[in-house]
């Protein structure tokens, strides 16, 4: 058996206001085996969670870039979230890193992947009703805050193409 994924496109519209993905919480079993769980782009610390993040900060376990995860052994890893990360990546770096993640997977691994969904944010963009903060809220969604140099959005993926991108990097 080999790695598996999950697939969360975020952004789905309910009433006014949008739904995030759901995050690692507290509120969560804490994993009793040692196994490493790596989460990707993560700032709070969760327990049985390692993060990995580009930027150093307070809780940060390791930094890096998920291009890059030399860092960690083939088939080391339990379990890969990423919430908010992959769309950060241009595409050649996008498939760059979804190969890293499925080489650094355990067979029976798990990645959960987080992103903006484009048909969704799209569709919401258009619609005659919608209110301009609302709007150039939907941009932030599709572009990024742009707050600090990684904070660029630069590629917009929907469902059919993020399964096939996971897929041609090996994900099942």
């Amino acid at each position: 058996m080999r790695e598996s994924f999950i697939i969360i496109l975020n952004c789905l519209e309910v009433a006014s206001g949008f739904v995030d993905l759901p995050t690692l919480t507290l509120d969560q079993p804490v994993p009793t085996d040692t196994s490493l769980r790596l989460n990707i782009g993560g700032t709070e610390p969760l327990a049985g969670w390692k993060i990995l993040n580009i930027q150093p900060g307070p809780n940060v376990d390791f930094v890096g870039d998920c291009t890059h995860l030399t860092q960690f052994d083939d088939n080391s890893v339990a379990e890969v979230y990423a919430s908010h990360v992959f769309e950060h990546l241009n595409y050649i770096d996008f498939q760059r890193g979804l190969r890293e993640v499925h080489r650094i997977l355990q067979p029976d691994g798990l990645f959960h992947i987080g992103v903006p969904d484009m048909d969704v944010l799209c569709q919401m963009y258009l619609r005659p009703d919608i209110e301009i903060d609302d709007r150039l809220q939907i941009t932030i969604y599709m572009f990024g805050g742009q707050a600090d140099p990684f904070d660029f959005h630069h590629i917009g993926l929907n469902w059919t193409v993020l399964t096939k991108l996971l897929r041609d990097a090996g994900f099942r």
